[in-house]
């Protein structure tokens, strides 16, 4: 467990350390409310030039202790990105250990530091002063992942490995996520020698966060889930494995499961808000691009300006004083009966106000989520940073708002005459809304920080011989409420409670015994449904003959790829020729990027059924008994399937028995539970470069790698270097 404490009494510290701009302090300010609730000291450290913004705005009632160290930068020293990074690496360290090191001397315990991660520097601080150290991520795990995706745009040659700088234009297809454009990626701001500086920041902040064993993010699980059965269904197919590092803690939106006031940087205006009474419901258009990138440029304010204006629509826009000069002459006079410009405002209240009709934003994280608490739509404008990927969501996934392309006056009013008249985008914005903020959403939140929290906890005193430790792996925290309340367990006088992110769950107790949670559950292959013994034998003959021992080579090399949850399904429509080929192209992109080739399968309809038994048998020859046993499979268990078949089960059975007929993802799913493997798909899917099939039970002995031109065809994948030669083969003696 690293450096980990136990806490002896009531007096345990956890200290936060956050970037120290308002997007970041905001969350964790949240985040030290929360470890309140659980029962720590929670102690805010930041900048001096911070702290006296906020300090008087923190509530006496909160019981957070905020405390002040020096950046060591004069006081009229622009606080810019590189200045501060500076101080973070030169000044910052220092002061931080001497006031770790104090508060551990004062009669309380510090069991804990949590380190945004772009202050990695704490890590260090925390590691020297022995004290286990976790991370924060104030933003969507989406882009976390691209962030540690860096190593693999660097090796497929997306990026140069010192500048970070694409190589060539075109789009970044990360597994489970909207393409992003490579000029989109967080580091691509400013001057080249600007950009240059940010890449070398977060490659730093990478390798020093290989050191954290857990991170905790400040979002909702499933992010790339677009409606509630992938919802259920995600819960189910968690994607783990025992050796997993760093464990994620998905714990947010922090901005509805904590009641702490946001504590703002700057003097809000609430005068607007009576303004705002003032207007008819769902009329106005709330506008503000945020509070540490630099707005839109002056350009751009005159332009944004102008159409308002001509719109004749009322708007509340927050612009800060530097960025008036950007206004029409005599603008504000104009508009004084129209609309409101203020320097910075109430942004929950407004967004909260029955008048505001739709938002317009430049899509931070925090934004987007006070948004989507307060179901308003979006107009999206995204400036730098993790913007762009959080808007990829909020458009192209969760179809909550529309990008504009500019601010000329026919963008702005196509923009906003669909975000604040389609029916259907307000249904979906309910749905996330109760997907990531209902009571289910609440219970995860509050389930990943205890299981986070009751690290640091004493729950069994003096550690007696006969003390059993309850080691959880990525299992979904709904389930691991459910597990507490049916196995009735005291956590305060028997075992400790490690984790909570994995579905196989073990109790490791003193005698070194081991049990798996899902070992009671009914296998595919039980004997009462197995099938002849003929078949059995053949299977074994087989994967004894190819040496088919298990290795998951390329799944350790292509590890980072996490997928979406798999929707079994039966085929859909066969697109045009202008769509197959862009699918063709795409997936043929994809592949490339990670270094994959393609086995060529013959295209008879049974192209699946030999993909898969190329990946089982090395022989694409023995689709028919691949059938046959995936067929076994949906007759023995109809139950599990029989859902997904918008036909009669027996005439979906009578049709999949006959060869060339075409298999679909529900045949996928009985292959991958009657193998007993992990079927890894890389897809033609605009959205969904990745789909992971697991069997029900979990438990996976081999993984399969296929392609997916979607709807067109299947062929057997293997890493570039790989690819086998086939040549036509005797099949076994055995007849199938």
């Amino acid at each position: 467990m690293g450096n980990m404490k136990c806490v002896k009494n009531s007096n345990a510290i956890i200290i936060l350390v956050p970037y120290p701009a308002q997007g970041h302090v905001t969350p964790m300010l949240k985040l030290a409310s929360a470890f309140l609730s659980q029962g720590f000291k929670p102690v805010m450290v930041t900048p001096d030039y911070i702290h006296h913004q906020i300090v008087r705005k923190v509530e006496p009632k909160e019981k957070v202790l905020c405390m002040p160290i020096s950046d060591g930068l004069d006081k009229d020293t622009p606080r810019d990105f590189f200045a501060i990074e500076k101080a973070m690496e030169d000044n910052m360290p220092s002061h931080l250990e001497s006031l770790v090191r104090q508060l551990d001397k004062d009669g309380d315990e510090v069991v804990c530091v949590v380190v945004d991660l772009l202050a990695s520097w704490a890590i260090d601080v925390a590691n020297r002063c022995g004290v286990a150290c976790a991370g924060f991520w104030p933003a969507m795990h989406a882009t976390y992942r691209l962030i540690t995706a860096i190593p693999e745009m660097i090796r497929t040659g997306l990026i140069c490995a010192d500048t970070g700088f694409p190589k060539q234009l075109g789009g970044i297809c990360l597994p489970n996520q909207p393409v992003l454009f490579t000029e989109e990626v967080p580091w691509l701001i400013g001057t080249p020698a600007a950009r240059k500086g940010r890449f070398k920041f977060w490659t730093r902040t990478l390798e020093r966060s290989k050191t954290l064993q857990r991170i905790l993010v400040n979002s909702f699980p499933n992010e790339y889930s677009i409606n509630d059965e992938q919802q259920l269904l995600g819960d189910q197919l968690v994607k783990s494995t025992k050796t997993q590092q760093p464990l994620v803690f998905p714990i947010g939106p922090l901005s509805k499961h904590t009641t702490t006031k946001n504590p703002s940087f700057w003097e809000e205006d609430t005068s607007c808000l009576n303004w705002l009474d003032k207007q008819n419901p769902n009329t106005v258009v709330y506008i503000s691009f945020g509070s540490w990138v630099s707005p839109i440029g002056e350009g751009k304010v005159r332009s944004l300006a102008l159409a308002l204006e001509a719109l004749r629509k009322p708007f509340l826009w927050v612009l800060g004083f530097s960025w008036l000069g950007g206004l029409p002459i005599g603008y504000l006079e104009r508009v004084a009966k129209q609309g409101r410009v203020v320097s910075w405002a109430p942004q929950m209240d407004v967004l909260q106000h029955k008048a505001v009709g739709c938002y317009l934003t430049h899509c931070g994280w925090n934004s987007t989520m006070e948004a989507i608490q307060c179901q308003k739509p979006l107009l999206c404008y995204p400036v730098a940073g993790d913007q762009f990927v959080n808007c990829s969501y909020i458009v192209n996934v969760w179809r909550i708002g529309v990008k504009l392309s500019g601010f000329g006056q026919r963008d702005v009013e196509e923009g906003l005459r669909r975000v604040m008249e389609e029916d259907e985008m307000s249904n979906r914005m309910r749905r996330l809304n109760e997907r990531s903020m209902g009571d289910d959403a609440n219970l995860r939140v509050v389930s990943n920080l205890t299981a986070f929290t009751d690290q640091f906890k004493v729950l069994a005193l003096g550690y007696s011989n006969n003390v059993a430790y309850l080691v959880v792996h990525s299992i979904p925290c709904l389930v691991a409420e459910k597990i507490r309340q049916r196995e009735n367990l005291d956590l305060r006088s028997s075992c400790l409670w490690i984790a909570s992110v994995d579905c196989n769950i073990q109790f490791n107790n003193m005698n070194g015994n081991y049990s798996n949670a899902s070992a009671s559950s009914s296998s595919s292959l039980d004997s009462s449904t197995r099938g002849t013994e003929d078949d059995q034998t053949i299977a074994i003959i087989l994967g004894e003959e190819e040496k088919l021992k298990f290795d998951g080579t390329l799944g350790k090399r292509l590890c980072h790829l996490n997928s979406i949850p798999h929707t079994p399904r039966v085929n859909g429509e066969i697109p045009d020729v202008n769509d197959a080929t862009q699918d063709h192209e795409r997936l043929s992109a994809r592949l490339a990027t990670y270094d994959l080739s393609e086995l060529q399968i013959k295209g008879d309809g049974n192209c699946q059924f030999r993909a898969v038994a190329d990946q089982l048998f090395r022989n694409p020859e023995y689709h028919k008994h691949v059938r046959k046993q995936v067929i076994k499979q949906l007759e023995h268990h109809k139950k599990l399937y029989e859902a997904y078949v918008p036909m009669k089960y027996g005439h979906y059975l009578r049709k999949m028995k006959k060869t060339g007929e075409w298999g679909d993802h529900l045949t996928l799913q009985a292959a991958a539970d009657r193998f007993r493997a992990k079927i890894c798909l890389i897809t033609s899917f605009r959205d969904t470069c990745y789909i992971e099939i697991l069997p029900k039970d979990g438990n996976p002995t081999r993984e399969l790698w296929l392609s997916f031109w979607s709807e067109v065809h299947y062929n057997s994948l293997y890493a570039s270097a790989d690819v086998p030669s086939r040549t036509p083969r005797k099949k076994h003696w055995l007849s199938f």
